[in-house]
């Protein structure tokens, strides 16, 4: 229904680069390379941006074919949610786990962009599924697409691979080559692959990940101590952010009773070996979260909420799986209820306009597209061109990377000294607390769209002179 609702929105946040930029590039010059030019390669593997153009060769180029086109992964992310219940659960329904973990806002919020996250969070299930199942084929199959979808991909991998070597090294430390073999196996085809790609970006670029003038290069900045304790701010944020805050109650209640316990509480027998355990789901969500934690704290751009998205899932999941295990059938459903009540609730957080958010890990965002749409409207019936307007990430540049019109104008970076018009928005996130005073104590708000907590504003200088 969501796809459907939204197949006609523009490409957002992220998505603007990784979908609209990069699969026109490619469409539009036929896959003449399979690298990007420097100006839009940001390190990443081009597959998501390959799949966006040979998707619109077959069937057109249009929003509507880049939003259906993500549906396959949707459906599949519910396939392998009904799959992790069917393993896991033993006394809740598995329609407790689809609905808490899809209503995740993170989740949720990647569900309605045309966003490559998605395709890694399907390959992440369908890995954990392939693990949890004994499908070494199809866990090869899953490696090799988080692999292809991104570096962080490739990350989650070997987060992977760690947590298969910790569970299984009750076995391992024998050193026996052929029980290493079989947890390495499944990972080859990814581990080409990463290597072949590094390799031959490499030799084209001189680079790997990003370049002194790349313009991501300063998200990639190190930080020393200060940094780091802000970002450690920051992520115990996000841990708390959009909802997250009430998943905590159940989390500590369980671990609190089960201090002694833990692995009890989220081991699951194999029929009839009551003895053996399956690999816990509480060591992958130390592994995950340990390992995407590091890269979250030691540099100055990468602390986005989706990130963090397979952690969060496995989190949510961890906390079902021990409520499951529950005695006390009121206290189980009552945790399940403030679980459900606060993902639901928490896509519409909205903060003071002066407090930056995560705009595309959250259902918040919605309200922007029809904003957006009266505001060109508006720019158009006043004859005010879209490039005598400043404004901030995500609007900076041609309409036709959001949109697909062909339609080159845009609007440009801001420049409050010397622009006669300021496009404003809550969702952007680039306006200073200074800029945004400015704005509305020495200029001329000449029109306004508000929705659901979300506004548009269009700033003029009051003399209307550069």
């Amino acid at each position: 229904m969501l796809t459907w609702l939204g197949q006609d929105h523009i490409f957002f946040w992220d998505t603007v680069q990784f979908a609209g930029r990069h699969g026109q590039w490619f469409y539009h010059n036929n896959f003449a390379s399979c690298l990007l030019p420097e100006s839009l390669d940001s390190g990443h593997p081009p597959v998501f941006g390959w799949y966006l153009a040979l998707v619109w060769q077959l069937f057109g180029k249009s929003l509507a074919v880049s939003h259906w086109a993500m549906f396959p992964f949707l459906v599949g992310i519910v396939w392998q949610l009904v799959r992790l219940s069917h393993c896991w659960l033993r006394h809740i329904s598995a329609y407790w786990l689809l609905f808490i973990l899809l209503l995740d806002p993170v989740l949720l919020g990647q569900s309605v962009l045309v966003s490559p996250d998605l395709v890694l969070t399907f390959f992440f299930l369908l890995a954990l599924n392939s693990i949890w199942y004994g499908q070494r084929g199809w866990l090869a199959v899953a490696a090799l697409g988080l692999a292809a979808v991104s570096m962080r991909g490739m990350m989650v991998v070997a987060e992977l691979v760690l947590y298969q070597c910790i569970v299984g090294w009750p076995s391992l430390r024998r050193f026996r080559w052929w029980d290493w073999w079989l947890i390495a196996r499944p990972y080859l085809p990814a581990a080409l692959f990463s290597a072949l790609f590094l390799w031959i970006h490499y030799r084209q670029t001189g680079w790997i990940a990003y370049h002194p003038d790349s313009p991501w290069a300063p998200s990639f900045d190190r930080l020393g101590p200060a940094g780091v304790l802000r970002n450690l701010a920051i992520l115990g944020w996000r841990w708390l952010d959009y909802g997250r805050l009430l998943l905590w109650l159940p989390a500590f209640y369980l671990l609190y009773r089960q201090r002694k316990t833990i692995g009890k509480l989220l081991g699951r027998p194999v029929a009839g070996e009551a003895e053996r355990k399956m690999p816990q789901p509480v060591v992958l969500l130390c592994c995950l979260g340990i390992m995407l934690s590091i890269s979250f704290l030691m540099y100055r751009g990468l602390q986005a909420h989706r990130y963090l998205l397979p952690v969060f899932l496995t989190f949510s999941f961890c906390v079902i799986i021990g409520l499951d295990r529950l005695p006390n059938v009121r206290l189980r459903r009552f945790f399940l209820g403030l679980m459900l009540l606060a993902m639901l609730t928490g896509n519409a957080w909205i903060y003071p306009q002066r407090i930056a958010q995560g705009w595309d890990a959250t259902l918040a965002h919605w309200p922007y597209y029809s904003l957006r749409e009266q505001m060109l409207d508006y720019l158009d019936a006043a004859d005010i061109a879209l490039e005598a307007v400043g404004t901030a990430f995500p609007e900076i540049g041609p309409l036709s990377d959001r949109d697909l019109s062909g339609r080159n104008s845009g609007f440009r970076e801001k420049d409050l000294q010397a622009d006669r018009y300021i496009l404003y928005s809550n969702v952007m996130n680039d306006f200073s607390d200074e800029e945004i005073d400015g704005l509305q104590r020495d200029w001329e708000a000449v029109a306004h769209f508000q929705k659901l907590g979300v506004f548009i504003t269009l700033y003029a200088r009051p003399d209307r002179k550069l």
